[in-house]
């Protein structure tokens, strides 16, 4: 009994003799803890939501539905061309990219090092070799590791202009 005593009495002083260091980990220690919990065990309710379309691309019906997601204003004279796969549109924007005469926007979310990739920093460095104006702008977290930095460096050597957003360092 009296042993017990003198843990409980050492407990009690010792505790309170930690150093602020040793007293911010045991909180931050705690707090991460219950964090960890909080995302393990909180279930969040969610809302299935699934869009029912009653006309696929091909239909008319899509081009005004198309319009009223991203509300683009069509210019007289304009052409506009619906392109439903990778199959169709990397080669249209790889042409586009070619037949630049003075700007080249080119914004994406993931560029890849891999042979559409390649097509791609090739065709935008050669614009800019040619002397048209190339900007390419990436997602950080989307590109970053996915593309290799030669490709970029080699890209900037053209004379691109380059740069991420949400870029992580």
């Amino acid at each position: 009994m009296t042993r017990r005593k003198r843990n409980d009495h050492w407990l009690n002083t010792q505790l309170w003799k930690l150093p602020i260091g040793e007293w911010i980990g045991l909180i931050l220690a705690l707090g991460a803890i219950v964090s960890l919990l909080c995302i393990l065990l909180i279930r969040r309710h969610t809302l299935e939501y699934h869009l029912e379309h009653t006309f696929t691309i091909s239909d008319p019906e899509f081009f005004g539905s198309a319009l009223a997601l991203s509300d683009p204003v069509p210019i007289e004279s304009n052409a506009i061309e619906v392109l439903k796969n990778s199959g169709e549109y990397f080669p249209a924007m790889l042409n586009a990219i070619r037949a630049a005469k003075k700007t080249v926007n080119f914004a994406a979310y993931i560029l890849y090092s891999d042979e559409v990739g390649r097509a791609f920093c090739e065709a935008l460095s050669e614009r800019a070799r040619a002397g048209v104006e190339v900007r390419v702008l990436l997602d950080g977290v989307g590109s970053d590791w996915s593309l290799n930095n030669s490709d970029v460096r080699n890209m900037k050597r053209a004379g691109c202009k380059f740069t991420y957003y949400h870029h992580r360092g």
